[in-house]
């Protein structure tokens, strides 16, 4: 299935590659959904100078960093994909968080 295009988030990409921003934070319900950085950024550091962005899409339970030296539109289309993609992102980290505090769970079973 095509996802449609979301023309906010390839606003909001060109503005932190551009330096209008230093970052942009998102967040569902109160939930962090993602973040973009300029340069590469990691839990440790952050290297403004560095030429390219860094995506960081969050989970309730964690949080992948994806440094990326790709056009604003393929950033966007990155970040688009993962708010399509958060509820069962959601649902699956619930899910998970279920199972590790059952019985089986904390056990490994």
């Amino acid at each position: 299935m095509q996802i449609k295009r979301n023309t906010m988030n390839e606003i909001i990409v060109k503005d932190v590659m551009n330096n209008k921003f230093p970052a942009y934070h998102n967040n569902k319900n109160g939930i962090d959904c993602w973040s973009l950085y300029k340069g590469n950024k990691s839990i440790y550091s952050h290297d403004e100078t560095d030429p390219r962005v860094t995506l960081v899409l969050h989970r309730p339970h964690s949080s992948t960093y994806v440094t990326l030296s790709c056009d604003y539109k393929e950033v966007a289309e990155y970040i688009t994909n993962h708010e399509y993609n958060f509820e069962s992102f959601k649902d699956q980290d619930k899910k998970l968080g279920e199972y590790l505090t059952s019985d089986e769970g904390k056990w490994g079973i």
